[in-house]
């Protein structure tokens, strides 16, 4: 079970999340600024966060940053989830916070469990998808010999 924190000033944005995420048995947290997600990692330390890019008191810019910055927190996965999204640019500002995934708002529940999962795996917080084994190769079995003909 993962610790998930869902970072949005909107709270039918959070809604959304904690109602899509709550049928996965990860604990989940929310907060609705910057800030407040701050006190939340440090006191819980999620192994994901996903937050939204334009909030109020601290935009996901500077808290993802202010999250970098401390040795202990700077490890934490982050995906950001935002309505503000020219791609470019807002990849760029992404990558230069240490957040390798945006996902758009709004994004289907596919899409956002695929980048969740993706995530806590690479937090190690849920193990990796088996790998398909390779069947040993068989020799063709050797024709039985067909029953005489009475």
């Amino acid at each position: 079970m993962a610790t998930i924190l869902i970072v949005d000033d909107r709270p039918s944005n959070r809604a959304y999340l904690l109602a899509l995420l709550g049928f996965t048995e990860h604990r989940l947290l929310e907060a609705d600024d910057g800030a407040t997600a701050l006190d939340l990692v440090r006191a819980h330390r999620p192994d994901l966060i996903i937050t939204d890019i334009l909030m109020p008191k601290m935009d996901g810019y500077e808290f993802v940053q202010r999250l970098r910055a401390d040795r202990e927190l700077a490890a934490t996965r982050v995906i950001f989830y935002s309505a503000v999204y020219a791609e470019r640019e807002t990849l760029a500002m992404a990558r230069s916070c240490g957040v390798e995934r945006v996902l758009s708002k709004p994004s289907d529940a596919d899409a956002i469990m695929e980048a969740v999962n993706a995530e806590l795996v690479l937090a190690g917080a849920l193990p990796s998808a088996p790998a398909k084994a390779a069947l040993p190769a068989v020799a063709p079995a050797a024709a039985a010999p067909s029953a005489p003909a009475s």
